[in-house]
């Protein structure tokens, strides 16, 4: 666990979280491959944010609308590339989904739900992250 793990950050809540903080956090972590291994994802069902970790965020998102009165949509994923030694993805992937659930930890809700629709610039993190959910389901709709 080295010195790369957000190591003081994580110990406060409501750390400002940021696209630059995220990607200068992911290039610290070691030469990788542009191979995709997992993916944290951000999906909202219009009111609250679900930050979580899949290797398949649309199979997640359609799990999730299972037991969701409400429609969930995608907003964006942070992709977690495979590193040279591997060992290290969950660690990445762990690491990055616990900093998000700490720096919005005023905004939450229950689980992995959070209310921070209003706290994040949904276009800054598309742009720095794009989103990786195409699905025929939501081809023709517009992202929140």
């Amino acid at each position: 666990m080295g010195a790369s793990r957000f190591p003081e950050m994580l110990r406060f809540k409501n750390t400002i979280v940021s696209p630059e903080i995220v990607t200068n956090y992911l290039s610290s972590q070691g030469k990788y491959t542009k191979q995709f291994v997992t993916y944290i994802y951000f999906i909202t069902d219009g009111e609250f944010v679900k930050i979580g970790i899949a290797n398949n965020p649309i199979e997640r998102l359609l799990t999730l609308q299972i037991g969701n009165a409400r429609e969930l949509k995608p907003l964006f994923t942070i992709p977690i590339y495979k590193r040279l030694s591997y060992f290290r993805d969950n660690y990445v992937a762990n690491d990055l989904e616990l900093f998000l659930h700490k720096g919005f930890g005023d905004n939450h809700i229950r689980g992995e739900w959070f209310d921070i629709l209003h706290r994040i610039n949904i276009d800054e993190w598309r742009q720095t992250f794009g989103c990786e959910m195409s699905h025929p389901r939501y081809a023709k709709k517009e992202a929140v």
